[in-house]
């Protein structure tokens, strides 16, 4: 039986009809449905720069404050649950949970064009210590990414 990477509550998984029909390998879920519903995915209006949900499409005060934006895509609100997550994953190096993100973020990356996909790299202090490096977690066995 497979347990949720982020709870380690038993799993359960349901086969539906369309994957019986379909003859190929059925993808188990890494999470249960109450910790998917612990994140906020951003949807709706967004900051065009940072991604950051809000009422309107316009910069956000701190895009408008920077001269030269990042332009990046949030997929999920930067609340208290995605705090937790980030401190389990990335401080208590938790390496299993990469798997809470790496289906959505495979998917938004599917939208993207892009010539290279290049994850930032963490201070050497920061490898030693935690052992990873987050990004790389989350992009590890993807078709479109190789570690070089």
């Amino acid at each position: 039986m497979t347990v949720c990477v982020w709870c380690q509550r038993p799993l359960k998984t349901s086969l539906t009809l369309a994957q019986f029909w379909r003859w190929g390998p059925v993808t188990p879920p890494d999470i249960c449905v109450p910790c998917q519903g612990r994140l906020s995915p951003i949807s709706g209006q967004h900051c065009p720069h940072c991604g950051r949900q809000q009422t309107t499409c316009q910069l956000c005060q701190d895009c408008q404050r920077w001269d030269q934006p990042l332009v990046n895509r949030a997929l999920y609100c930067y609340d208290a649950e995605m705090k937790a997550y980030m401190q389990q994953y990335k401080f208590q190096g938790d390496y299993a949970l990469r798997r809470v993100l790496q289906r959505a973020l495979a998917t938004a990356l599917t939208q993207l064009t892009y010539d290279i996909l290049v994850p930032i790299p963490i201070a050497q202090s920061t490898w030693q210590s935690r052992g990873f490096n987050q990004v790389t977690g989350w992009l590890t066995g993807q078709a479109y990414y190789q570690v070089l």
